[in-house]
């Protein structure tokens, strides 16, 4: 018997991330607050949005999951994040403000794009000005997931994006000083840096890494991009520095964080594993699925750390 068919009664969260070529997800059933994540490989080199949301269609209905309450998450090549001051605008005109102020530093037509904002935390700025992180991604892609959701029969709650998710992973390992997180893919990785629940900073770089299990982390390469993120949050923040990093993401495992790593990064590094905190065994979870399941776990957390 599949786990999810015994969650019969509807009132359960789902988290669903889209990889380059698989879907996630993260169930948490009404009943003992009991979870399981799944990633499903969609059979196509080049995946069309057809084909992840028949995905999504399919695991809801195979698992019975209709009317879960639903949390979907950006990936973090679909929105674009900046950092800009401000509007002296009340808050009710704050997203129109930003919207004509960012206008010019996208490529794309202002009117085609989907805006959101916010705050910085004030004492990230060492000028004293009120600084706003500012989301855009396109239009035609957060009507999508809307469609994706109605079709599946799913009663979508939020898209969240990547970053905040993770933060909330964070929380989830009650990370009480300043925190950072490294997610790697194939080629590229994200470090974003956390505090009280706030995001300071987050930056995208290029990685030399195929996402292989196999594969080794090219080691200098990571640090320095690790340690120009630090360097700016400390220097252009005027913030302590994270007292610890946290890794995860496609292709990685404990053994991946070696002493030789350990060594050239500037503060203690984990492994990000999460499966105690979500009440999974070893046996019920491989960990593997569980990186390409992580920003899914963070979505579906998201009520809890808005509390």
């Amino acid at each position: 018997m599949s786990f999810f068919s015994k969650w019969g009664k509807p009132g359960g969260v789902i988290g669903i991330e889209f990889g380059s070529s698989y879907v996630g997800f993260a169930v948490n059933t009404p009943k003992n607050d009991a979870w399981q994540v799944s990633a499903h490989q969609i059979n196509s080199d080049q995946p069309s949005h057809k084909d992840f949301s028949e995905m999504v269609r399919q695991f809801v209905s195979a698992h019975d999951l209709h009317d879960y309450k639903c949390h979907i998450v950006l990936p973090a090549n679909a929105y674009q994040i900046m950092l800009v001051e401000r509007p002296d605008v009340p808050d009710a005109e704050l997203r129109e403000a930003v919207k004509w102020r960012v206008k010019d530093l996208i490529s794309s037509p202002i009117d085609s794009v989907v805006i959101d904002v916010f705050d910085l935390p004030r004492d990230a700025n060492k000028a004293g000005k009120e600084m706003l992180y500012v989301v855009i991604a396109e239009l035609s892609r957060v009507r999508e997931l809307i469609d994706l959701s109605k079709e599946s029969g799913l009663s979508l709650e939020s898209i969240d994006i990547e970053v905040l998710a993770l933060r909330n992973i964070t929380l989830l390992k009650d990370a009480k000083r300043t925190s950072s997180v490294v997610r790697i893919r194939p080629n590229a990785g994200e470090v974003s840096i956390y505090k009280d629940g706030n995001l300071y900073l987050s930056r995208h770089f290029k990685l030399n890494f195929n996402g292989g299990m196999l594969d080794d982390l090219p080691e200098d390469e990571l640090a320095l991009e690790v340690q120009r993120s630090f360097d700016y949050v400390e220097r252009q923040m005027g913030q302590t520095p994270p007292g610890i990093l946290f890794i995860c993401g496609e292709g990685i495992g404990p053994e991946k964080i070696t002493q030789s790593l350990q060594r050239s990064l500037p503060c203690p590094v984990q492994f990000l594993q999460i499966s105690e905190e979500i009440g999974l065994t070893q046996d019920e979870t491989d960990s593997g699925i569980l990186q390409l399941c992580m920003a899914a776990v963070g979505a579906a957390h998201r009520e809890k750390a808005m509390l």
